[in-house]
């Protein structure tokens, strides 16, 4: 083939001259630009010789006078695109309908590079209504599709033909179509319509995706406000939509995604507003949804990835604020729903977990603000982040599966009480976990807890108001911290005799009128805040050695206590002023003093001293805010000690105005299994 000279239009400082001279001899262009300034401005610092004559800076001269001979007369490749020239300008009030990009072209964009088409001056009207990338096309850069600020055309249509693999490249700029006042030429089908920059993208209305695209890099068509199609029907290579590919692109209102896709990246469709539906049913392939990948899509309808049976994880915000979402089907191949994953999604009524048997973890706040009417947590899922469901409103039924684990997460501080079902009300709350949690919901009215469960940890059902009953299963062996404060309806509760250790405050401002300890307790916390408590039995306690000394300060309107076997001293003032029966096991050997006018059922069968006892009711007779009457303390004992008693009474010296001993009345026998 012959070999001829053109200026290049690729390799270029000015007008291609040297380049195209490089290219000519196979040479690098570099080498030609250098021999030509290093000729010309040596040929400036010559002069004329003594004869006269003309030096080398004659030649210098033709040098210039040739550069710019070559630059407005040679033609430039024809098989080559400049990436910055403005191709196809045409004068004020030309016509430049259609854009072609064509064949051969490898590359479309990169940093910093400009390719005009279609774009028109101030002075210009001409009107481009769509753009076609033709074959060959490997590579088309650019932040997003842009049409010129001056421009009055409108490119309504972009068709990327096959060849093209790579679309995006943050900063590249490919434009095409572009007019001049300064131009009398028409141009109606060159070069390629593709601005990627940050201005203004108004005309743009469609989009067709060729079949050998492999990716859609970020900002792609971000901002493309009335972009309203985007067809991927084509596309059979299609792997990955990269961040902000169509953010803001606030008319699109479908998109049907390819089988080949895997990636949907952080932001992809972010604030589509009138983005109604995202036909997912194809996507056999997709692996990811990125972070807020579908955030603020206002009108999206409905989610369904049950054909996407390898999608693992849905990513941190990917459909936050989608208010129009009423249901979302997952596939069984899911992991994880991250944080605020579909958050505030207040038409969201149903999701359906049964079929995601690999899910182990639902993030915080991940259904923050829905409308559920029913949950179930399966089996499988492990970790459920702070304010999962908080904020869900009335819910029928709420199950939490066996494996769940930490999900409770309260301070005392207001600000940190997040537990995964705030601000709930609940009727009926069932927990198969291990431990029971705090979750939040200030409104439950039924718990049942499964014989799964092994504790009831610290806050699990704190300020649950309006709880009136809980069966607590054989399996629980410890109740935690405020496990019940503030439960204030609680009435009655069955503690099982499995339970070992209740920690302080365990039924604190509950209305608990009584309470009978379980026989394997070796562990109690203080009681105080229960002025409704009239009753506490340890009867059945056989194991607990120790009673704290301010058990039973914050219960002031204690009436009757039955304390444990294995308790051998009673202290002063126990039990509070309200106290009037008490019962003592077999173990006792000493009794400090205590009230007055009390029934003291004494199954030991003898005390050191009844002197404290006596004096209980001498201080009640001594003082002047106790009224007269009778004041004595009555002793019951069992027969067989009667004797005993009295004559420790008469050896004391100790009045019947001030204790009277006597025998234990039958109905009162069973006490400690006598």
């Amino acid at each position: 083939m012959e070999k001829k000279f053109y200026l290049s239009s690729t390799d270029k400082v000015i007008g291609g001259v040297c380049g195209g001279i490089a290219e000519y001899f196979g040479i690098k262009s570099s080498i030609v630009r250098i021999a030509t300034v290093v000729l010309t401005l040596f040929a400036q610092c010559s002069s004329f010789n003594n004869d006269g004559e003309i030096t080398i800076a004659f030649w210098g001269g033709l040098i210039v006078l040739a550069y710019f001979v070559m630059l407005f007369t040679v033609k430039r490749n024809p098989n080559t695109i400049s990436t910055d020239d403005n191709i196809g300008r045409t004068s004020k009030g030309s016509s430049g309908e259609s854009t072609e990009m064509a064949n051969g072209v490898t590359n479309m964009g990169g940093k910093s590079s400009q390719v005009s088409a279609g774009q028109t001056s101030e002075e210009s009207a001409e009107e481009n209504s769509s753009v076609e990338v033709a074959n060959g096309v490997t590579n088309m850069g650019g932040e997003s599709w842009q049409t010129s600020e001056e421009s009055a055309e409108e490119n309504s249509s972009v068709e990327v033909a096959n060849g093209v693999t790579n679309m995006g490249g943050e900063s590249s700029q490919v434009s095409a179509g572009q007019t001049s006042g300064e131009s009398a030429d028409e141009n109606s089908s060159f070069g390629f319509t593709l601005e990627f920059g940050n201005s203004e993208r108004k005309n743009l209305e469609r989009v067709v995706i060729p079949a050998s695209l492999k990716s859609i890099e970020e900002y792609a068509y971000s901002g493309c406000e009335k972009l309203k199609e985007v067809d991927f029907s084509q596309c059979t290579d299609l792997e990955e939509i990269g961040k902000n590919a169509f953010n803001d692109c606030k008319s699109l209102e479908r998109v049907v995604l390819p089988a080949s896709l895997k990636f949907i990246k952080d932001s992809a469709f972010y604030g589509c507003e009138n983005l109604k539906e995202v036909d997912f049913s194809q996507c056999t392939h997709l692996e990811e949804i990125g972070d807020h990948s579908f955030d603020r899509c206002e009108n999206l309808e409905r989610v369904d990835f049950s054909q996407c049976t390898h999608l693992e994880e849905i990513g941190e915000r990917s459909f936050l604020y989608c208010g129009s979402i009423e249901r979302v089907a997952l596939p069984p191949s899911l992991k994880s729903i991250k944080d605020s994953a579909f958050s505030h999604c207040k038409n969201l009524k149903e999701i359906d977990f049964s079929q995601c048997t690999h899910l182990e973890e639902i993030g915080s706040s991940a259904f923050h603000g829905c409308r559920f009417s029913n949950i179930f947590i399966p089996d499988y899922v492990k970790t459920i982040g702070s304010s999962a469901f908080s904020d869900n409103g009335k819910i029928e039924s709420v199950t939490i599966g066996k494996s769940a684990t930490g999900y409770g997460n309260y301070t005392q501080s207001e600000d940190n009480a997040s537990g995964i079902l705030k601000g709930c009300s609940i009727h009926e709350l069932t927990i198969k976990a291990e431990a029971a949690e705090y979750i939040g919901a200030q409104s439950i009215t039924k718990v049942v807890l499964c014989d799964t469960v092994k504790e009831l940890r610290k806050w699990a059902f704190y300020e649950c108001g309006q709880l009136e009953e809980i069966v607590i299963p054989d399996s629980v062996t410890k109740i935690g911290i405020a496990a019940f404060w503030a439960a204030s309806s609680l009435s009655s509760v069955v503690i099982p005799d499995s339970v070992t250790e209740i920690e302080e405050a365990a039924f604190d401002k509950t209305n608990l009128k009584t309470i009978v300890f379980p026989k394997e307790l070796e562990s109690l916390g203080r009681f105080g805040n229960m002025e409704y408590l009239r009753r506490l039995d340890f009867s059945k306690v056989t194991k607990l050695k120790v009673i704290p000394q301010e058990f039973l300060y914050g219960v002031p309107k204690l009436r009757e206590l039955t304390l444990p076997m294995g308790v051998v001293t009673i202290k002063d003032h126990f039990g509070g002023e309200n106290l009037n029966t008490l019962f003592l096991p077999p173990t006792v050997e000493e009794v400090g003093e205590v009230g007055y006018n009390m029934s003291i059922y004494c199954f030991s069968p003898e005390l050191e001293t009844l002197t404290a006892i006596a004096d209980g009711a001498q201080d009640a007779k001594d003082s002047e805010d106790v009224k007269d009457g009778d004041l004595a303390n009555r002793l019951y004992v069992l027969p067989e000690y009667l004797d005993d008693y009295k004559r420790l009474q008469k050896k004391e010296r100790i009045s019947e105005d001030l204790l009277k001993i006597d025998i234990i009345p039958d109905d009162e026998l069973h006490h400690y299994d006598v």
